[in-house]
């Protein structure tokens, strides 16, 4: 659950009152014990944060991260941080700032798709900085193929690799083949791209390719899907849940059970019970699969 915690907010307090010219832009939190949202006196509660800090003087970030590594005391509460990481940096003058990403970071969506920085490199970027500018790396893959009646030119190659620069964090496309009756690519991204960022690089290209030029992509990666950890046992019921960004949601939502690389497609029945309604979790949408008496 994602809010404003009130002694994140005071620490804000406390970062500006120890470094003159320092404003705290944005403060949220993440309460990483369920079914809670206060503070214990009696407990250890964890919290994952993040903190914007906005300086008018010379202060460097890791004299900020040198902060963020002690023990702090807010109001009556002791404050112990487990890890700090630093996720991006800015410089400005105006409302030009030219920002980079730490090495394990990637700019997020709206950055690339606005400004072009799609890669790790810095990014010239106009206006307010208090918006989220890099997100954790993942891994996307990508597997694309194109029916086509002709042998790929070098000059549509180009506007296939292109077209998927526009991602962020994107991977050079590597064509395994440029013959008819199917030209086949692959590629890898570090951000989770939007369905409808996919789609518009589809339209496009099937356009550009031209007759018939029809562009299938299996994508890898833009789920996150909860499972047993433990061993499942004979006659007992499974479950498995599907959480997915809101950007998919009107999206069809199919279950596929594998074997042998052969996919037989679930729908609710004596053994399966299908719920594509399940508990959203924040800006997420979930679908989840019980079976039921497994053997």
């Amino acid at each position: 659950m994602l809010f404003s915690c009130p002694i994140w907010k005071n620490l804000a307090n406390v970062l500006k009152n120890d470094f003159q010219g320092v404003s705290i832009s944005r403060w949220n939190c993440v309460h990483l014990l369920p079914g809670s949202t206060s503070i214990s006196a009696s407990a250890s509660v964890y919290y994952f944060g993040e903190l914007l800090v906005v300086s008018n003087v010379s202060l460097t970030s890791s004299i900020v991260m040198s902060v963020l590594t002690t023990n702090i005391q807010v109001s009556s509460t002791s404050l112990r941080f487990q890890e700090s990481k630093l996720v991006s940096e800015c410089y400005g003058f105006g409302d030009e700032y030219t920002c980079s990403c730490t090495d394990s970071y990637m700019w997020v969506n709206d950055i690339c798709y606005t400004y072009g920085c799609c890669n790790g490199t810095d990014c010239k970027i106009t206006g307010p900085t208090n918006i989220s500018l890099c997100t954790a790396k993942v891994k996307v893959l990508i597997n694309g193929s194109i029916k086509t009646d002709f042998h790929l030119s070098s000059a549509q190659v180009s506007m296939v690799r292109n077209a998927f620069r526009q991602l962020s964090g994107n991977e050079d496309v590597n064509f395994t083949t440029t013959s008819a009756p199917t030209a086949k690519f692959e590629t890898a991204l570090s951000v989770k791209a939007t369905v409808s960022k996919f789609k518009e690089i589809m339209t496009s290209l099937e356009s550009n390719l031209g007759a018939p030029g029809v562009l299938a992509l299996k994508v890898e990666g833009l789920v996150n899907i909860e499972s047993p950890s433990s061993t499942v046992f004979y006659k007992t019921s499974v479950h498995f849940n599907c959480t997915f960004d809101t950007d998919t949601a009107q999206e069809k939502k199919v279950w596929h059970f594998y074997k042998n690389t052969v996919a037989t497609i679930l729908n609710t029945g004596s053994v399966v019970t299908l719920n594509h309604t399940c508990d959203k979790q924040g800006n997420l949408q979930c679908t989840s699969v019980n079976l039921k008496e497994v053997t």
